[in-house]
């Protein structure tokens, strides 16, 4: 059976896209034939040899790793990769809660999963995702999955600091060769020179974010991000701007 070394996740809408198209090019990196395997957040994956196998090529040897975003946010994803690999070494990319948000519900709208405004999904958002109970949900889950810190809490009880590598979307976003070459040290691989690709376009935006939401979440995540440049010694006062 494989084992996985290595795991990018993180917040949904943060940059783990281009962050596994920039790791897949690595030579010391075995990658799957697809991003998001989900083998520790869904039942039918998880514990499946095969389903694992299925991914990734064979007789390679290396470092080898997968992303998935919502290992971050689900709250049985922690013990079970514990359970595959209590060694491994994650990197999580973290955004603006925000911004975030907003992203998030403008892709389930795109998907047609979603079809109420913003407003009315975050401020009925506890009673929309009271059906899926004990579990979370996965599409209207915009608010919810931006308390990153108790997220992060939950990883910490497992596995060591050392194990864990934060990364701010804006970094990555903006200087990814610097984000790059840190994650390399963390992972204990070569120096390589960063790869280039076409970056996709994020799906447009119908029209900004309104005040009354944008508001309303920085009332919400106040407390949050307090809490999280406590965890990190980062500076997120900039992601509780009332203007975009």
């Amino acid at each position: 059976m494989i084992q996985l070394d290595f795991l990018v996740g993180g917040a949904q809408k943060a940059g783990t896209t281009a962050l596994f198209n920039y790791l897949k090019s690595h030579p010391d990196l075995v990658c799957p034939r697809a991003k998001e395997l989900h083998y520790f957040d869904k039942e039918e994956a998880w514990g499946s040899s095969s389903y694992l196998q299925s991914f990734f090529p064979k007789d390679r040897a290396g470092i080898f790793f997968e992303s998935t975003p919502v290992y971050l946010y689900w709250k049985l994803a922690p013990a079970r990769i514990f359970q595959h690999n209590p060694n491994i070494k994650i990197a999580f990319v973290l955004r603006n809660p925000i911004e975030r948000a907003y992203s998030h519900w403008n892709m389930e709208c795109h998907r047609g999963k979603d079809n109420i405004d913003f407003y009315a999904a975050i401020t009925r958002e506890k009673d929309r995702c009271a059906e899926f109970l004990p579990l979370q949900h996965r599409n209207y889950s915009y608010t919810d999955r931006g308390f990153y810190s108790e997220q992060i809490a939950r990883y910490y009880e497992l596995f060591s600091k050392a194990q864990i590598h934060l990364i701010r979307y804006e970094d990555l976003k903006d200087n990814h060769s610097d984000v790059l070459s840190s994650l390399y040290d963390f992972l204990g691989i070569r120096q390589v020179p960063a790869p280039h690709f076409e970056r996709k376009h994020n799906i447009p935006y119908t029209s900004p974010m309104s005040q009354e939401a944008r508001e309303y979440l920085i009332e919400i995540y106040r407390p949050e991000v307090k809490r999280l440049e406590e965890m990190t010694g980062w500076n997120c006062q900039s992601w509780l701007n009332t203007q975009d």
